[in-house]
C-alpha cells in the first residue's frame, strides 16, 4: 500500500481530472502514476458514486495549471509482476490496477458513467 497524500492532475483520457498518489517506476515500462477518482456509475439501475484507484502511464498526466501544490509524492519501485503493484493505503473503493489503455473497467452489475452529468438521464 502507498501513501495518503494527493494532488491534482488532468490526464489526456477519461477520467480527465484526477488524483496522484504516488509516482511508481517500472523497469519494463517507465513511470507510472496512482491515480484515484470519484466515478459516476449505475447499480441495478440506481445511480452511485464509486471511488475508484489504477495505475496510469506518467506521460497520461499532467498537473493543471492552477493547481500549486508543492507536495512530494512517493516514490516507488514496481514489482515486475503487475499483479502485486500496490493500491493507496488504506483504500476502500475500487482498484483497478494498471490501466494503460482503454475505458474504466467496472466490476459485474457496474455500468460505468463516462457522459457528462447533464446527459445521463434515465
Amino acid at each position: 500500500m502507498v501513501g495518503t497524500l494527493r494532488v491534482p492532475v488532468e490526464l489526456n483520457r477519461w477520467p480527465f481530472n484526477a488524483f496522484v498518489r504516488t509516482w511508481g517506476h517500472a523497469d519494463d515500462s517507465g513511470w507510472w502514476g496512482l491515480i484515484t477518482w470519484d466515478q459516476r456509475v449505475r447499480i441495478n439501475g440506481e445511480r452511485r458514486r464509486l471511488d475508484y484507484a489504477g495505475w496510469v502511464p506518467a506521460d497520461q498526466l499532467r498537473r493543471p495549471n492552477w493547481a500549486k501544490t508543492i507536495e512530494r509524492l512517493p516514490r516507488i519501485e514496481l514489482p515486475a509482476d503487475v499483479g502485486q503493484w500496490p493500491n493507496p493505503l488504506q483504500w476502500h473503493g475500487y482498484y483497478i490496477g494498471a490501466w494503460p489503455v482503454g475505458g474504466p473497467p467496472a466490476h459485474d452489475g457496474v455500468i460505468v458513467i463516462t457522459a457528462p452529468a447533464w446527459q445521463d438521464r434515465d
